[in-house]
């Protein structure tokens, strides 16, 4: 078998793989205890700790500069963002698996966004001032609250209204075009003075960037404030905006997720496939088709169990895509779709679905935007199995091709086919009285 792997011009290292799966293959005494230890070969999981990251951005227009956000937010892997003077166009890019939670400005060149990963749940809090967002944050090992701002030059702005809103564990940033020379700008101006005489008031601790944040002078006005302990800052060379992004770490909070991420290797799953289809054809033969078709799909998974590595993660990262059932029927070799059609024929001819089929798993689904529901916030769905959905569309041509075939179905009646839909006898209906 190993010699026909070489004729196809694999790899040595692909080779190798094989031939240890080959081995393990005819090394059992039974088909029963060679999948039994496929089945096991699994590692523990462990969760880890990903730090939180917020990123602070002073856009200076969504609409032109919405794509490079995008990019710098999964870039930094950041799980919290505040964009600053996002404009009018701001609602003309949506992030994708984030939140978006917006407020106006006093022009159309202002207007504050805050967007949270839907890893997590945030609560928006009610306050009516322009170019100000407040949201608390929870699904991290701690809560947090976040407070964005945009201070344009034109805006009057009473700090007191915001007083009442500093919590424990607060972030506090955004634009603010203020300036103090403590906070690496070349010189104090009154908003700065007026900046600094609160955030002191209020048990604020300012955190300072690598270099300052405007491009266009050496003032440093994307500011950020907090009363968690152990807070980073740092200033990114990014962008096109006339400001650099801040970037805020902390290891102090964050929030678990799994350390480590299968991979399938496709390649030896398809191998292994072509390799041993031939006893699978013979037990065909040897078998009732309900014993061979269950004996046959627990040979599938256990070889994907087989065929997966598990590796460490050290970023966030969006679950798998939802094209893999597609491309694991494309994989089946044409043998194996042959076996199939023998054991779809045995049961049109006596009339049944195998009762294997007639189990389904049930996955619970979300009904909050974000955050971990109750039992009563989810929505239950059925998972069938595949070839169960194969057999069913069989069954549907087949039936709609007599149906048709025989003039049996009038254009009158409604139903899921093309063209037959409940508009569509509704709309013939009045065009014949006429």
């Amino acid at each position: 078998m190993i010699q026909r792997v070489v004729d196809w011009g694999f790899s040595p290292k692909v080779i190798k793989n094989v031939k240890e799966i080959i081995n393990e293959w005819f090394s059992g005494s039974t088909l029963n205890g060679v999948l039994n230890v496929w089945e096991r070969s699994t590692v523990t999981i462990e969760n880890q700790q990903i730090p939180l990251h917020v990123l602070s951005y002073n856009v200076h227009g969504w609409g032109t500069r919405a794509l490079e956000a995008i990019d710098l937010i999964f870039k930094t892997d950041s799980s919290i963002c505040v964009f600053t003077e996002v404009g009018e166009l701001w609602n003309s890019f949506t992030i994708p698996h984030f939140n978006i939670f917006y407020q106006k400005g006093t022009n159309d060149d202002g207007g504050v966004i805050v967007a949270i990963g839907k890893h997590l749940k945030a609560t928006r809090i009610d306050i009516n001032i322009e170019n100000t967002i407040i949201i608390d944050i929870e699904g991290l090992s701690e809560q947090i609250r976040i407070i964005a701002i945009y201070w344009p030059n034109c805006q009057k702005r009473n700090l007191d209204d915001l007083k009442t809103f500093i919590v424990e564990r607060t972030i506090f940033t955004g634009d603010f075009n203020a300036t103090r020379e403590e906070w690496n700008s070349p010189a104090s101006d009154t908003r700065g003075n007026q900046l600094k005489k609160w955030i002191e008031e209020n048990n604020l601790v300012f955190i300072p960037g690598t270099k300052n944040s405007s491009k266009r002078s050496k003032r440093h006005i994307d500011l950020i404030f907090t009363n968690i302990d152990e807070v980073k800052a740092e200033t990114l060379s990014f962008g096109t905006s006339d400001h650099w992004p801040m970037l805020i770490k902390t290891e102090q909070i964050g929030f678990q997720t799994v350390g480590q991420f299968p991979i399938v290797n496709w390649t030896i799953y398809e191998i292994m496939l072509s390799l041993v289809q031939e006893y699978w054809i013979k037990e065909l033969d040897d078998q009732n088709v309900d014993n061979w078709y269950h004996n046959y799909t627990r040979f599938l998974a256990a070889l994907k169990n087989r065929s997966t590595q598990w590796k460490s993660r050290d970023k966030y990262r969006p679950s798998l895509p939802p094209y893999i059932v597609e491309m694991l029927k494309k994989l089946l070799p044409p043998a194996y779709a042959h076996c199939l059609a023998t054991c779809f024929n045995v049961w049109l001819r006596e009339c049944r679905f195998p009762d294997f089929w007639k189990v389904a798993r049930i996955v619970t689904l979300n009904k909050l935007k974000a955050g971990i529901p109750k039992p009563d916030q989810t929505r239950p769905i059925s998972l069938l199995p595949t070839h169960s959905k194969l057999f069913e569309k069989i069954i549907l041509e087949k039936t709609k091709s007599w149906a048709e075939s025989n003039q049996l179905i009038p254009v009158e009646q409604s139903g899921f086919r093309p063209g037959g839909l409940l508009p569509t006898r509704s709309l013939l209906g009045p065009a014949k009285c006429r």
